[in-house]
């Protein structure tokens, strides 16, 4: 076994950076209400060393040698006490398994970078292996991997090297991982629930997410804007007509849920008089063209014909192009599809492209 050293400031460094963007626990920062009592700490016995991933006693071979932090006394610094930690028989099973995950996902540690993947996948099989489940196997695919890095990550902070303060020294936990709380355990129990719900929304058809409806202060500001007669248009896009997104079942409960999604994918605008949301597409043409007008209406439409750079917007003028809510303020209904109050989008888009000057697009 390899002999590797680390200092405080990488190992702890390290662990707050996962806490931080994983939004769990962070060891360092815990109240004595969350911390287990230290009847969960027994001493170790002489020349032994604690497991550097669950704490308890390893043994006496040595595996990684880590800098505790140091103190300041009267402005001057104190180096911290070096401590060596071992590695019991079944976390380096764990640990031969964070790194096969880590061989088999090459896409990780470009994602990662080589000295940030492993941490991660130490910290999955730490997690499985904390509420006692299988261990994840090393031939799971990208995607899942990329899961469990996302809900386990933070675990790495509850590794023995991790958690490590002077109050450690000297001692091990008592069993495999007693040192972690009541509330990191919690946390754990509620990502795998979430982990769960996920792989079943997987297996679900999209979700159709309609426009939230316009509001009345939304309303209020395009009168004050200047649009006199200004009134809610719900029920679709504004531009597009479309009555509803569809998005991924995963992606709608990842996103916190429909309503979520939907004040997510559908954006507020007010078009002349009439004020309701635009989908993510129009929402993407309103921002490129920088107003809010025919020519977003036009670029809308020629994105949605996927044409692209290769009609030149704003050159060729467009008759015909009219925007759901004009109809809907006649009583059209929303659209099943986007634009098809103007007709097929196919037809749309040949129209388009075969043009060479003005183009009359019958609406229907």
């Amino acid at each position: 076994m390899t002999e590797t050293t680390t200092t405080p400031t990488e190992t702890l460094a390290e662990a707050e950076t996962l806490a931080e963007h994983q939004g769990a626990p962070d060891p360092r920062h815990q109240t004595a209400t969350t911390t287990r009592p230290t009847a969960t700490l027994v001493p170790l016995a002489p020349e032994h060393l604690a497991c550097r991933s669950c704490g308890q006693a390893a043994g006496t071979t040595l595996a990684e040698t880590v800098q505790l932090p140091g103190t300041v006394l009267a402005d001057h610094y104190y180096q911290g006490p070096s401590l060596g930690l071992g590695v019991c028989t079944r976390c380096a099973v764990l640990e031969d398994r964070a790194r096969d995950l880590v061989r088999q996902h090459p896409a990780a540690s470009a994602a990662f970078g080589p000295g940030g993947v492993l941490p991660r996948a130490l910290a999955v099989v730490a997690a499985h292996e904390i509420l006692g489940r299988p261990l994840p196997a090393a031939t799971i695919d990208d995607a899942e991997f990329s899961t469990l890095i996302r809900l386990f990550g933070w675990v790495s902070v509850w590794r023995w090297v991790a958690a490590l303060d002077r109050g450690k020294m000297g001692q091990c936990a008592a069993e495999p991982w007693s040192h972690v709380p009541a509330k990191a355990r919690s946390t754990l129990r509620e990502r795998f629930a979430t982990l769960v719900a996920e792989r079943h929304a997987a297996t679900l058809p999209p979700e159709r997410i309609a426009p939230p409806a316009p509001t009345a202060e939304a309303v209020r500001r395009a009168e004050m804007g200047g649009a006199v007669g200004a009134h809610a248009v719900p029920g679709g896009c504004l531009m597009c007509g479309r009555a509803a997104l569809e998005l991924a079942a995963l992606q709608v409960l990842q996103e916190g849920g429909a309503r979520e999604a939907a004040a997510k994918h559908w954006h507020p605008l007010a078009l002349g008089r009439t004020v309701g949301h635009v989908c993510d597409a129009c929402h993407q043409a309103v921002q490129l063209d920088g107003a809010v007008g025919p020519s977003a209406t036009e670029l809308a439409l020629v994105q949605a014909c996927r044409l692209g750079s290769r009609y030149p917007v704003g050159e060729v003028a467009l008759e015909g192009i009219t925007p759901w809510a004009e109809l809907a303020d006649r009583g059209a209904a929303p659209n099943l599809e986007p634009w098809a109050h103007l007709g097929s989008l196919a037809e749309l888009t040949s129209a388009l492209a075969d043009s060479l000057g003005i183009i009359t697009v019958e609406v229907r």
